[in-house]
């Protein structure tokens, strides 16, 4: 109660625990099985100061069965150290992207290698366009410098269109 606060007693698990719906059906598996089922994830739990919880849950049977006539959850605050491992992820990415990019041969490989880094790390498409300087002739082209698609994007929806449009035939 100090942590998460008061619960309603005597209503289905999901209502009194809402956060708990997305783990229900690997609590029934482990009523039917007595497979212990174990998951770290963000939840919709908040704290009593309102900071969004990581948690580490454990559910396990009890009793004989199976089927088990019930299960214990358990469940351990780990946000503080959710979030040192996501820092020390995110600083071991851009020290990757900053190796890439100052070892590449020009400067097209070197944003070739920034979006390489990307994809799929933080996004399933990442693109770099240059735009020209101010006062400088546009190109006229909309293609990127560089760009990285996720290989599972693009076998669910296939390549992108070309970057060259046909031009329109003189009158």
């Amino acid at each position: 109660r100090e942590v998460l606060g008061g619960r309603e007693l005597g209503v289905p698990l999901t209502e009194a625990f809402p956060e708990s719906a997305p783990t229900a059906g690997g609590m029934r598996d482990v009523l039917l099985t007595g497979e212990t089922y174990e998951e770290e994830r963000l939840t919709r739990v908040r704290d009593v100061e309102g900071r969004e919880l990581v948690l580490h849950f454990v559910v396990s049977a009890l009793g004989s069965g199976p089927p088990y006539p019930a299960i214990l959850v358990s469940g351990v605050d780990v946000t503080t150290a959710f979030r040192d491992r996501e820092q020390a992820r995110r600083a071991q990415l851009l020290a990757g992207i900053t190796q890439a990019m100052t070892t590449a041969s020009d400067p097209d490989a070197a944003l070739q290698a920034l979006t390489d880094a990307l994809v799929p790390e933080v996004a399933a498409v990442a693109a770099v366009f240059v735009v020209p300087a101010a006062g400088s002739e546009p190109t006229g082209s909309s293609t990127p410098t560089a760009v990285t698609i996720d290989p599972a994007l693009l076998a669910e929806i296939g390549p992108p269109p070309s970057g060259t449009q046909a031009e329109p035939e003189p009158a």
